[in-house]
């Protein structure tokens, strides 16, 4: 005989005992009433009484017996909602007592429209309790309740029923989402615009877990994935709230039109706008006293800090560029108060020294009590395309070392740089780096944190959004067809999307008489020169007994000194010269070719490949955040990921995955997690080459 295994049972429902009702009572007594009266009325001679007594004695059963099942049919509900309500509290058994009905609707009478629960003084009467009572009396009654009264004295909620709001189906979906991230006990306001819901507002109890940044970040991704648009996210963790906006559409353009300059923003230099185009700043007094900006060839960098030297030079303050390409700057030569543009290896370490000497001769001053921090104004040294510089001095150094005994292996012009850093603050020698990409060796401790300002243009790697901003996400899905975007810090620790300001170059506007971008540059300009161009004079270069001197002796005693006027260099043998051509009216200077020279109007050429490696097929499963994938195969569209949110559809494993492509487009893919697509993964950051830059 075989034995088998009951199946398992499911605990009953404890229901309470039913109560005595009186409508049974009456329905008999409205029948034997009947009865009554019709054989009363035969017996007397009085049959015509008989018929209307007989019937008024059924209508008194008929009503007696509809009114026996609505308190019936009353006491189902109330069941319900006691045994719910009170096991929902931890009860060891239902008590009718604490739920109370104060009204029933007016129509049918059979659905509650005021209660009253009383709930154990041991439970916690937060939001979450709140909002899981509210949820069993609309499950349980198909109406929308509210609270109407919380009196926590003596722990007892009144609901009230209210007219059901129509929520549009976008609202209705993003709530169940929100619910599903957050949990049912979650507070959420909805704002929108017709159907489409432009903010949500979370009270969440999430606690610790909303402290980590995965798990912000995978909620983000989440509701990007599965609502339509994208959405940012403002967390306020000591409040327990979080903000969810959707995007608004960022401009590709803005030029930049200079403010008054007052006390309020005299120290507050303006670079960027942010996605609601609000100012980006460079606070010179605030948490960032130097600035960092990292971006390949056509991202906009070097527009972002022309804008910065023109902001600076409008203040009156004294500006000292180191130029390693030698001719990114050549437009700035003559700009006021910009007083000298290096561009040989020798200059740019002279003006390197130069300003570490005057950071520390500030210091000497501060520290005899012979002057105040406020009694300097700010000297901006700009140092561009670093890593083209360090090799430069690398080379050069190598050279003018070569037979001099005790000098340091490698060039003290490093530790100047990082003693500026460090110390140019209260000195108020502040510094512009701009590098093409983002170096691990650099871009950690002290100058990481000395460098607060930072931007990065144009679309990073994981690695590079790591090194640049402790994050694998931030900056891997810019569009790389809109010069000037990139990913800034604000000034209140926010790391975000930005549009770089147009500020166009002096050098090729004039050549190509653009009249838009000549007006930008006229109002830009300085109306005083507080600081007259000047220059790097070398030391000796031959000693008194007429013996060369060493190139480093001559950074060593370069000084300061008024420029001279610039002698015009003829023009290289076989191209003709811009001067002294002869031209018909009207004729103008054919713009000067330069690498990184591109018409705002127009996104720069790129190899949309770039920085990825060949393309493979990977298991939708194994995509990841910042890789490129493609998302049409008849169209050859690809995009970079930027969300990743497993679902569950049918019992089968699903993937949600939100794009972006180079031209800020955005769309989501669903896709079985086993399917096979075709990615391109960032190449790998190349090895350092700084190691010991910043020692």
């Amino acid at each position: 005989m075989s034995l088998k295994t009951a199946p398992p049972t499911r605990a009953p429902i404890p229901m309470l005992p039913r109560r005595r009702s009186a409508w049974p009572g009456r329905c008999a007594a409205s029948v034997a009433a009947g009865l009554a009266a019709f054989g009363g009325a035969t017996l007397t001679g009085y049959e015509q009484a008989a018929g209307p007594g007989l019937t008024a004695g059924a209508a008194g059963a008929v009503v007696s017996g509809l009114l026996w099942a609505r308190e019936l049919h009353r006491d189902e509900i109330l069941d319900r909602i006691v045994v719910a309500a009170t096991q929902l509290q931890g009860y060891p058994r239902p008590v009718r007592a604490s739920v109370k009905v104060l009204r029933w609707s007016k129509v049918t009478g059979g659905l509650p429209t005021r209660v009253v629960i009383d709930y154990s003084p041991t439970v916690d009467d937060g939001p979450d309790l709140r909002g899981k009572l509210k949820k069993v009396l609309e499950q349980r009654t198909g109406l929308t309740f509210e609270i109407s009264k919380h009196n926590q004295r003596r722990c007892r909620i009144t609901f009230r029923s209210v007219a059901p709001v129509v929520e549009p189906s976008e609202v209705k979906r993003s709530r169940e989402l929100l619910q599903d991230l957050f949990g049912e006990s979650a507070t959420i306001q909805f704002a929108y615009d017709g159907d489409q819901v432009n903010r949500m507002r979370v009270e969440h109890k999430l606690k610790a877990k909303a402290a980590r940044q995965q798990v912000r970040k995978g909620i983000e991704n989440s509701l990007t994935a599965l609502l339509d648009g994208r959405w940012r996210a403002k967390w306020e963790l000591t409040k327990d709230e979080v903000t969810f906006e959707r995007r608004p559409v960022m401009p590709t353009a803005v030029p930049h039109k200079p403010a008054p300059i007052t006390d309020e923003n005299r120290w507050r230099i303006p670079v960027a706008v942010d996605e609601d185009e609000n100012l980006v700043v460079w606070n010179l007094k605030g948490s960032g006293p130097h600035m960092l900006i990292t971006g390949k060839t056509g991202t906009g960098k070097t527009v972002a800090i022309n804008g910065a030297i023109m902001e600076i030079a409008r203040r009156g303050w004294p500006v000292w560029i180191c130029d390693p390409k030698r001719i990114e700057f050549m437009g700035l030569r003559d700009w006021p108060n910009v007083e000298m543009v290096s561009t040989t290896v020798a200059e740019m370490i002279a003006t390197i020294k130069l300003a570490h000497d005057e950071m520390e001769r500030r210091y000497e001053a501060i520290e005899n009590e012979v002057a105040t921090e406020d009694d300097f104004e700010p000297l901006v040294l700009v140092l561009d395309e670093y890593r083209n510089f360090f090799r430069q001095v690398n080379s050069w150094y190598s050279e003018a070392k070569a037979g001099i005994k005790g000098l340091p292996t490698k060039c003290p012009v490093f530790e100047w740089v990082a003693a500026i850093a460090e110390k140019g603050r209260s000195g108020h020698v502040h510094i512009i780096l701009g590098t093409q990409r983002p170096d691990a060796d650099f871009l950690t401790g002290s100058m990481r944190d000395n460098f607060d300002t930072r931007f990065s243009l144009g679309r990073l790697s994981p690695e590079g959004a790591k090194m640049m901003w402790e994050s694998y996400y931030l900056g891997v899905s810019v569009p790389r067809k809109i010069r000037g975007r990139g990913t800034g810090l604000t000034e209140d620790e926010r790391v975000e999307e930005v549009q770089v300001l147009w500020t166009p170059d002096p050098r090729r506007t004039n050549h190509n008489d653009n009249k838009s971008d000549q007006k930008l540059l006229d109002n830009l300009r300085p109306a005083n020169t507080n600081h007259p161009p000047k220059q790097i004079e070398l030391g000796d270069d031959v000693d008194l007994d007429g013996h060369d001197i060493s190139e480093w002796f001559q950074v060593m005693d370069a000084t300061l000194v008024p420029a001279k006027p610039r002698a015009r260099r003829p023009a290289l043998p076989g191209l003709p010269s811009l001067h002294g051509v002869q031209r018909s009216a009207g004729e103008q200077d054919a713009p000067l070719a330069s690498a990184e020279h591109h018409d705002h109007h127009e996104p720069p050429e790129f190899d949309p490949f770039d920085g990825y490696l060949e393309a493979a097929p990977a298991a939708v499963s194994r995509v990841e955040i910042g890789d490129l994938l493609c998302v049409d195969d008849q169209l050859g569209l690809w995009a970079a990921v930027e969300g990743i949110e497993e679902l569950d559809e049918d019992e089968d494993g699903y993937v949600s995955i939100a794009w972006r492509d180079d031209d800020g487009a955005d769309g989501t893919l669903s896709l079985p997690s086993d399917d096979v697509v075709e990615v391109r993964r960032p190449e790998p950051e190349p090895d350092n080459e700084l190691v010991g830059a910043s020692a």
